[in-house]
């Protein structure tokens, strides 16, 4: 088995030193997620995990935690003056690309490349990394 751990900095990732962990450093925000996850992720790859820092509203997660995730939303998509739900926008097929479902418990991750002090409601978590990860994981099948 293989898992390629996608962190920030390298620094949340450094624990992860077995041989069946690929460790990849993407940078900030959700693109540079995107982009090195699906560029490090090879076929013998079984597991993508992304680690890391997150905040948590008030009583859902504690420092150290690891969370399980059921959804993922793209907090900064907002085209609904294009009368397409929140946290959707467009793929280059001229689909759409919503919230991504991974699992049917856990909780809901909000990931933006900039927080505002307003809480967004059908989230418990919030981080930077988790849709780009999420999408790619997505994409590849994974």
């Amino acid at each position: 088995m293989k898992v390629l751990v996608v962190s920030s900095d390298s620094a949340e990732n450094a624990l992860f030193t077995e041989d069946i962990f690929v460790r990849v450093v993407s940078g900030v925000g959700k693109e540079n997620a995107l982009a090195h996850t699906i560029l490090n992720c090879t076929e013998d790859v079984d597991l993508i995990l992304n680690v890391g820092t997150c905040g948590a509203k008030k009583g859902c997660a504690d420092i150290f935690d690891v969370v399980c995730v059921k959804r993922v939303i793209n907090r900064d998509a907002d085209l609904t003056q294009f009368h397409l739900p929140l946290y959707t926008t467009l793929d280059s097929k001229r689909g759409t690309i919503g919230p991504i479902d991974i699992s049917d418990e856990g909780l809901t991750i909000a990931s933006s490349d900039s927080f505002a002090s307003t809480v967004i409601e059908e989230s418990e978590l919030y981080d930077m990394e988790a849709y780009g990860v999420a999408l790619a994981a997505k994409c590849l099948k994974k």
